[in-house]
């Protein structure tokens, strides 16, 4: 485990994307997972204004989306597949045959093999950008999640479910996720971890302390061989 800490959000975010950046320039036709979110939107922006400056290109890799609530489309704002295409996806130019997301109004077990197939067709991922819940969840691989969970349908906590709230522009009955599982995630051969915030603290050190907890499943991460923990200042508390 490797822990950067940048003095703000600021700083944080371009670090990642000069990780981020690093990476595909040395692993062209590799396929990337990137979280939706609010931590990950400036370090989406700043990936954009590389490739506007020749840095990198986002088109010479392919994407897998993380998850996306049961019941919500492109259409709807605040879900994963709107997050993504309109701050990412889109103004990347990012070719609708390099990704495949998860469609929140499809069949949950058909949208998974789908996305798994797709996953495993380009040699798993190679890189992941994974958020924190505040319950430690990463993806919706919730508390209670086992190691064994390759992905698909899965009932959200509380937390998530009123946290969630605030990314849409009206209320939302929800109940259910779809999502890559722990098993998925941690084959990837690099995982990034950001968090920003000082309400991020305390999961942050209780998940950096931890290891293969099934309630905290943010600790599945700490045995990877190649994991990344980006913070700012007030994360690392």
């Amino acid at each position: 485990m490797k822990i950067i800490v940048k003095e703000n959000y600021k700083e944080m975010a371009a670090s990642c994307a000069d990780f981020i950046c690093a990476y595909i320039n040395k692993n062209p036709g590799r396929l990337l997972c990137f979280a939706a979110g609010d931590t990950p939107l400036a370090i989406l922006k700043k990936l954009i204004e590389m490739q506007e400056t020749g840095r990198v290109n986002l088109s010479s890799v392919y994407y897998a989306g993380l998850d996306e609530w049961e019941g919500l489309g492109y259409e709807d704002k605040g879900s994963c597949m709107q997050v993504m295409q309109d701050n990412f996806y889109g103004p990347a130019k990012i070719e609708s045959e390099r990704l495949r997301v998860f469609d929140g109004k499809a069949d949950a077990e058909a949208e998974t093999s789908a996305v798994l197939d797709f996953i495993k067709d380009k040699g798993g991922i190679g890189l992941a950008m994974l958020g924190i819940g505040m319950n430690g969840h990463i993806g919706f691989n919730e508390p209670g999640t086992l190691p064994d969970f390759e992905g698909g349908r899965v009932v959200l906590s509380d937390n998530s479910l009123n946290v969630g709230q605030k990314y849409f522009d009206k209320a939302q009955d929800l109940k259910y996720g779809v999502t890559l599982g722990i098993k998925t995630l941690v084959a990837a051969e690099k995982v990034m971890l950001v968090a920003s915030g000082e309400k991020k603290a305390d999961i942050i050190a209780r998940s950096l302390s931890a290891s293969n907890e099934p309630a905290l499943p943010a600790s599945y991460l700490a045995d990877h061989p190649d994991y990344h923990v980006f913070l700012d200042k007030s994360a690392r508390a």
